[in-house]
């Protein structure tokens, strides 16, 4: 059973994502997701401004396979750094 097991793959690695996004498109996602952040952060109680960071927030993690936002934008950072 134990030699069925795929590996751990090694720290600091994009895990658990079997494809990978392009990178014009997770710069993409991670530029809005990046501009949203900032709209919200001028403007915190703009209820338009907190949906759009909710929603490139899950466009982000659905696109990095990633369960939170954190995970996420480390991930697509990594995947940016990596393809550079």
């Amino acid at each position: 059973m134990e030699a069925a097991r795929t590996p751990a793959p090694p720290s600091g690695t994009l895990r658990g994502v079997a494809l990978l996004p392009s990178r014009p498109r997770t710069e993409q996602v991670l530029a809005e997701f990046r501009k949203c952040q900032a709209l919200l952060a001028a403007a915190p109680s703009d209820r338009s401004a907190r949906q759009a960071l909710d929603d490139a927030a899950y466009t982000l993690c659905v696109l990095l396979g990633r369960t939170t936002v954190h995970e996420a934008v480390d991930a697509a950072e990594q995947h940016l750094a990596a393809s550079a």
